[in-house]
């Protein structure tokens, strides 16, 4: 489990029993191992509730606004991708192994979350979020 400070306080928020992290302490990319990862669909919201609400959990702030603005901000090298969050038309995502979806659109003040089963192939979701879900709240 990660000692991380950031996550640390977030672990009364998410119910995850595990939480990979990398040999240097930090979890961010698919190793091995990171894979398996035990987070649950409410525990995917909850992370994407801290980052709409920027920062905040319960009335606590857990991740400064700067670094969630940071976090959402286009890197130089990409204009649609921030700290490990895709930048949308409509709003962010984080997408992880196997098909896990965080999506975030702030103007609707609505997460989707699309937890898949992970597989050597490693699917992606995303038309589902922006074909289906987005369609149907965006619409309305």
């Amino acid at each position: 489990m990660s000692k991380d400070k950031n996550i640390v306080p977030l672990k009364v928020a998410i119910l995850a029993a595990r939480w990979a992290e990398s040999p240097c302490g930090v979890s961010y990319t698919v190793m091995k191992g990171e894979e398996h990862s035990d987070l649950s669909a409410r525990d995917l919201a909850k992370i994407g509730l801290l980052v709409l609400n920027n920062g905040i959990v319960e009335g606590q702030r857990i991740v400064s606004e700067q670094y969630i603005k940071e976090m959402l901000r286009p890197n130089e090298n990409n204009s649609s991708y921030g700290y490990l969050w895709w930048i949308l038309e409509n709003g962010y995502a984080c997408r992880g192994f196997g098909g896990q979806e965080i999506n975030i659109l702030p103007k609707q003040n609505m997460i989707t979350v699309i937890q898949a089963i992970s597989t050597p192939s490693s699917k992606t979701y995303g038309d589902i979020h922006k074909e289906i879900l987005e369609k149907s709240v965006v619409l309305i």
